[in-house]
């Protein structure tokens, strides 16, 4: 129950502070104020990240789950990925950052796959 806090807790304060990056509201942010909140954004997704990588599931259901929660954030993540690339596109410029991320979560998986093939 506290890790799930704890976990909630951190992804919330992650994405209020990607909103304050992205700054919707358009209130003026300096830019020591702008290196501070990236930097709190870095920090909070290598701590976010750390209760993934030691998740540990008990049984085939929580692996499943486990699964299932994986999956859906990859597709969550490639779908915001290929619409922020069409809507550049048509825009007439595709950032470089879209592609290569995308890329990345894509050789990530496959990597995964073939690892996981010869270590059944």
């Amino acid at each position: 129950m506290l890790r799930d806090t704890q976990e909630l807790i951190i992804g919330a304060g992650l994405i209020g502070l990607l909103l304050l990056v992205i700054n919707p509201l358009n209130f003026f942010m300096p830019t020591p104020l702008v290196m501070t909140v990236l930097l709190a954004v870095a920090l909070l997704a290598l701590l976010f990240a750390s209760f993934i990588w030691r998740e540990r599931s008990g049984d085939e259901r929580e692996a499943y789950h486990r699964l299932l929660a994986s999956r859906a954030g990859y597709m969550s993540g490639a779908v915001v990925l290929l619409l922020g690339m069409a809507f550049q596109g048509w825009s007439g410029h595709v950032d470089s950052w879209l592609a290569g991320t995308l890329g990345v979560m894509v050789l990530a998986k496959l990597a995964a796959h073939i690892y996981n093939r010869g270590h059944r």
